[in-house]
């Protein structure tokens, strides 16, 4: 039974702590704060429900320059009011073996340009308000770039349908 939840919630998108292996046809988007478990777990979290939500292969993970060892309290909550949630990848220190097969990297105020070097597209999302102080205005403000992301893959998949397929 518990496997069967396990599979379900993977075959929804939605993470947990058993690796699996998109098609191979799907783009990996990699998430990077410096803890690994706030700026980047709330994007990759509102990532993968609206791009399930329009259907793209594309799937998004977080990954920490100096990761933490738990979500804190504010993040596992508003994500599951946000309906992202639950978010159950463990926090993970990025590496060199995340370029590998990823289709894009963002960064949150993290200088990983010289790890992932002229391997894959990296965009820096600095700046970004602090989701510790107030989960609210800092959720929006990456929701905000994650819709025009997600939008943005969509029209290069040629999938601008709002359901999934």
């Amino acid at each position: 039974m518990i496997a069967a939840i396990v599979l379900g919630l993977t075959l929804l998108g939605v993470p947990n702590d058993q690796p699996t292996r998109p098609p191979a046809d799907t783009q990996r988007v990699v998430f990077v704060c410096e803890h690994g478990t706030v700026k980047s777990v709330v994007a990759a979290a509102l990532f993968n429900k609206l791009a399930r939500e329009r259907g793209l292969a594309a799937v998004a993970v977080s990954r920490g320059t100096a990761p933490d060892s738990v979500l804190p309290a504010v993040v596992r909550d508003g994500l599951l009011a946000d309906g992202a949630g639950p978010w159950r990848a463990r926090p993970t220190r990025l590496t060199s073996a995340d370029v590998p097969g990823a289709s894009l990297f963002v960064s949150f105020d993290q200088p990983i340009d010289a790890l992932v070097g002229e391997r894959a597209p990296l965009r820096h999302w600095d700046g970004t308000p602090s989701v510790m102080q107030n989960y609210a205005a800092g959720r929006d403000a990456i929701l905000e770039r994650v819709r025009a992301l997600v939008a943005e893959l969509a029209r290069a998949q040629g999938r601008g349908a709002t359901k999934p397929r």
